[in-house]
């Protein structure tokens, strides 16, 4: 193939339209842009404006509209895609990060942290829920105390489930340890779209190994399998989907502090490359993108045994500065004790940047 343009922007997210001949990217930053790009050519088409920090552009309902997360505005874009024109701009609660259509043509949002203050009793991070017909907010859906860092959401193949990665902190205990997630676990909340509500959060770590730092999520096509890109620990997760829905119909308590709740239902599949992201699965494959390697990891879903993800390398290599080392290590839950926590885990909001300028002069 062609290589595609050049953008004019950082790009922070993407997606095809229904037909695979757009493929929308959501770019920039304070000036953010959604660039259309024919996939067949490879041609920028048009460049839209958006709000602050495009991320996560999801297809409408219709066939012509596009959905875009705002994340530093604290709102939701809906862009014509025939004109590309803002047809809306809907406040959410505090940085959505990635967004879904499901169940009754509503759109989850997933916010990236909690709104309030720190010291209240119960604060978490919120799934906020848009009606797209009336472009109007219709509920949230909280998350247990102590959520936050929703990074990926999805919905099933057949809308009637929503799919939502985060950290879940124990706000209450000392940190005086790491083991068995004392101070961070990793999570995937379960919501049922058609009635807007929780239905359980489980863990993704085990009970001497953290999953750090989930991003990513994805149902294959035939609602199979049920895939967690892991960014802090290089790898992804696997989950029968049939046999989690049936443990989550006969289980009755909340699986949130529970580490071995996913024994036997899902596979580790641990990856060459550093920082796995965003995620896509399609024949039978689970693709990541990593952050970090400028890579892109496969990993077969139907292989037995203990497979390795295989990686492909994305264009071309640049060598990293201290400033991009940084950054890295910042992410990276190897470098912690089982692997529970980067120091982004803590601290989700702090900028590459500036990040990398921190760690540089520290380590």
């Amino acid at each position: 193939h062609d290589p595609l343009p050049i953008l004019p922007d950082p790009p922070n997210g993407l997606c095809l339209d229904a037909a695979g001949a757009r493929l929308h990217v959501a770019a920039g930053g304070a000036a953010g842009r959604i660039h259309v790009i024919d996939t067949a050519s490879g041609e920028i088409l048009h460049s839209w404006d958006a709000g602050h920090t495009p991320l996560s552009p999801v297809p409408g309902t219709t066939g012509d509209e596009l959905w875009v997360c705002n994340r530093f505005d604290n709102d939701v874009s809906l862009i014509d895609t025939t004109t590309g024109a803002t047809l809306a701009r809907i406040p959410v609660e505090r940085e959505p990060h990635a967004a879904a259509v499901a169940a009754g043509g509503r759109l989850f949002v997933a916010n990236l942290l909690p709104t309030g203050p720190a010291t209240a009793d119960d604060i978490a991070a919120h799934v906020t829920v848009i009606d797209t017909a009336t472009r109007s907010v219709t509920g949230q859906v909280a998350l247990p105390t102590g959520s936050h860092s929703l990074r990926g959401l999805c919905a099933s193949p057949d809308g009637a489930t929503v799919y939502v990665t985060h950290i879940l902190s124990r706000y209450y205990a000392p940190t005086t340890q790491v083991t068995r997630g004392w101070m961070n676990t990793n999570a995937l909340t379960i919501i049922d779209a058609t009635g807007a509500s929780r239905t359980n959060t489980i863990l993704l770590d085990d009970l001497d190994q953290g999953a750090a730092n989930p991003w990513g999520v994805a149902c294959s096509p035939d609602g199979a399998w049920l895939c967690v890109a892991h960014a802090g620990s290089h790898e992804i997760s696997v989950i029968d989907r049939a046999a989690l829905t049936a443990k989550l119909a006969a289980t009755a308590t909340d699986a949130a502090n529970d580490l071995t709740w996913l024994a036997g239902l899902r596979r580790r599949i641990p990856l060459g490359g550093n920082g796995p992201r965003g995620l896509a699965i399609a024949a039978g494959r689970a693709f990541a993108a990593e952050f970090f390697s400028n890579s892109l990891a496969v990993a077969d879903l139907l292989e037995s045994g203990s497979p390795v993800g295989r990686e492909v390398t994305v264009g071309w290599q640049k060598p990293p500065d201290t400033v991009r080392l940084g950054e890295m290590y910042y992410n990276d839950a190897t470098l912690c004790l089982q692997q529970w926590q980067s120091c982004a885990s803590c601290h989700p909001r702090s900028e590459e940047r500036r990040v990398g300028k921190e760690c540089r002069s520290r380590w």
